[in-house]
């Protein structure tokens, strides 16, 4: 059986990013359903748990905003492909945790708002922070100038 060819880098990270982001819209998917079924908890989540959940989620947005890699000015700097791969996902599934808090926090109040604001939050954290910063790096590597080349023949 012939070897198969990996998917180009760029490929892979899109593959990647995509599907974690798209966890997001499922989860909202989940909860429409969910909240158009009618069936209300007794009791609405208490105000302790909506304000932990509300700034664990501002915390961890952030959190994520810190993690995601930074592309410099100087291709010379730029992280491997392995460590901005790492890195990247790492601050998605940080991101991404706002999003299952403000699943839970659904789950425990069937309060629509408590979702649509952290999921919201997530989003936000991933499409206008972490997925920007790794498309700045594909283009910044694509358009670095390949390296020094042949040593000069001669001292002068």
């Amino acid at each position: 059986m012939p070897r198969l060819i990996p998917p180009p880098e760029k490929a892979r990270w899109l593959i990647l990013v995509a599907g974690l982001t798209a966890s997001i819209p499922l989860y909202a998917v989940v909860v429409f359903v969910l909240a158009s079924s009618g069936e209300a908890p007794a009791d609405p989540a208490p105000a302790g748990i909506r304000y932990g959940f509300y700034g664990a989620a501002f915390a961890l947005a952030l959190l994520a905003l810190a993690v995601a890699p930074r592309v410099s000015t100087d291709p010379a700097t730029a992280l491997s492909f392995d460590a901005f791969l790492r890195r990247t996902l790492l601050s998605l599934a940080i991101a991404e945790t706002s999003a299952i808090l403000g699943l839970v926090l659904f789950f425990l109040g069937r309060n629509l708002a408590d979702f649509l604001v952290l999921a919201g939050l997530a989003l936000a954290g991933s499409l206008l922070g972490i997925i920007p910063r790794g498309l700045r790096w594909f283009r910044q590597r694509e358009e670095a100038p390949p390296g020094p080349g042949a040593p000069p023949i001669s001292p002068g």
